[in-house]
């Protein structure tokens, strides 16, 4: 005698199908490769990467700051302001909020102010944050790296002397001034993640790191900002971007107190 059936095996029999169907689909579906371009020519590469970061006409970060200079490590808070095309304000604060150091920029100047002396250093932008920081920024043009934008320029293309394509990577070099930058782009997402200085003799001189990429407003721009030479570093981690808002002129006015001097022997 064929037993009796009951509702409850039909509806037994559907779910171990179902499960079965979700098994196999979950068997057979592999996670999607991340594509990675596939570019021949240097000016093409250069000119795609320069696409992504968009039109900058002002932008106010928001930072982290961690420097570390002859083994001393030291933490900060920092506001960033720029406005196309040279002018930049910097502001870094200690743990408390209390201000530690101001610097207005102008073409390859600067002026720093360091409330704790009530001092000013002044001139080459190089020179005098070699003297606050430990650390040659001259291979930057600092507009850029504080923004995290890629230092190779479509108007370097005459410079190129080596293009390679790599696994995950593109690699350019280009002469400079006085050596050469070696600059990597991530195939899959078309972004510097690493420059490399060398002097004319290939001595290393710098390093700079750019990760953790967001879009902001339209523009790709790294997070992470860190400069390497030896065992010193300066590393930004940003915490927020606000571009293209708008600045007010006196937002890059750099007003000295009372009895400010200047910190400069050569004065």
């Amino acid at each position: 005698m064929r037993p009796e059936q009951t509702g409850s095996v039909p509806a037994l029999a559907r779910f171990v199908l179902c499960l079965c169907a979700v098994l196999l689909c979950a068997c057979t579906t592999t996670p999607r490769p991340v594509s990675q371009t596939d570019i021949r020519d240097p000016a093409e590469l250069i000119g795609r990467l320069h696409a992504q970061t968009g039109i900058i006409a002002d932008a106010r970060l928001r930072a982290r700051v961690s420097m570390q200079v002859d083994g001393v490590r030291q933490n900060a808070s920092s506001v960033i302001f720029f406005r196309s095309p040279s002018d930049l304000r910097l502001e870094i604060s200690g743990a408390l909020g209390g201000n530690i150091m101001s610097a207005s920029f102008w073409a390859d100047s600067v002026r720093v102010y360091l409330p704790s002396e009530n001092g000013y250093l002044d001139g080459n932008a190089a020179r005098v944050l070699y003297q606050v920081t430990g650390m040659d920024l001259s291979y930057y043009d600092l507009e850029r790296v504080l923004l995290g934008l890629p230092s190779i320029q479509p108007s370097d293309r005459d410079e190129i002397v080596g293009f390679r394509t790599e696994e995950k990577t593109y690699t350019i070099d280009t002469h400079t001034r006085d050596g050469l930058r070696r600059t990597w782009i991530s195939r899959s997402d078309l972004v510097v993640t690493k420059e490399d200085v060398f002097d004319r003799w290939g001595n290393f001189q710098t390093q700079l790191h750019l990760s953790d990429y967001r879009t902001v407003s339209g523009s790709v721009l790294p997070r992470k900002i860190t400069i390497r030479q030896g065992q010193n570093q300066i590393a930004l981690s940003v915490q927020s971007h606000k571009l293209n808002t708008g600045l007010e002129d006196s937002v890059f006015d750099q007003v000295l107190p009372p009895g400010a001097k200047s910190l400069d022997s050569k004065k």
